[in-house]
């Protein structure tokens, strides 16, 4: 018999907590790295969003994408909720977007009232536990991958992530911050 999302996503909190006890010291989540000579592609998927319209990660090509599995009685998952939101005004004209992948059992009757309410502005998609399996199974919530502009696993995060690790990470992978550091570089300097 196969557990349910929530069952599974329940025992992955129960051991996140007890990890956190020994990893996290400052308040921030143990993230983890991937090396970049060896970055893993990022499953794609297909999932319906809480307007019914199918949603595909490879729609995103070409953008940083943050793949965040949450839901709305996960309590560091609503902690996050107003970050991403913030994240999501700042540079979603700068190459990045996040998706929200809910995994609320009662599915959208509850995930689209939450996410109104809350004034969440990037895409809230409703998971099944195949898409969880492709990214390796969740063993906890949230669990989050930044994803690079071509297609690739740059991190993962596990549990709460403070907002200044996840923004960090992700300006290094945003084409156009890249560029104006190149540029900057690169720019003669001015004759007096």
């Amino acid at each position: 018999m196969k557990p349910n999302i929530k069952t599974s996503i329940l025992t992955g909190l129960l051991l996140a907590l007890i990890m956190s006890l020994g990893l996290v010291g400052n308040g921030m989540a143990a993230k983890e790295k991937t090396k970049s000579s060896k970055l893993p592609m990022a499953p794609n998927f297909q999932l319906q969003d809480i307007n019914g319209k199918t949603v595909s990660l490879s729609d995103y090509r070409g953008k940083v994408v943050l793949v965040n599995f949450w839901a709305t009685w996960c309590p560091p998952c609503r902690m996050e909720i107003p970050h991403f939101i913030a994240l999501q005004n700042e540079y979603k004209d700068k190459g990045f977007v996040i998706l929200g992948l809910a995994g609320d059992d009662e599915g959208i009757k509850v995930v689209k009232p939450f996410a109104e309410k809350n004034k969440i502005n990037y895409p809230i998609l409703l998971q099944d536990n195949k898409v969880a399996d492709d990214f390796g199974g969740i063993v906890g919530i949230p669990t989050s991958f930044l994803i690079d502009a071509q297609g690739k696993i740059a991190k993962k995060y596990f549990g709460y992530t403070e907002t200044t690790v996840i923004k960090k990470d992700m300006e290094s992978l945003l084409p156009a911050q890249k560029k104006e550091k190149v540029n900057t570089k690169s720019a003669p300097k001015a004759k007096k």
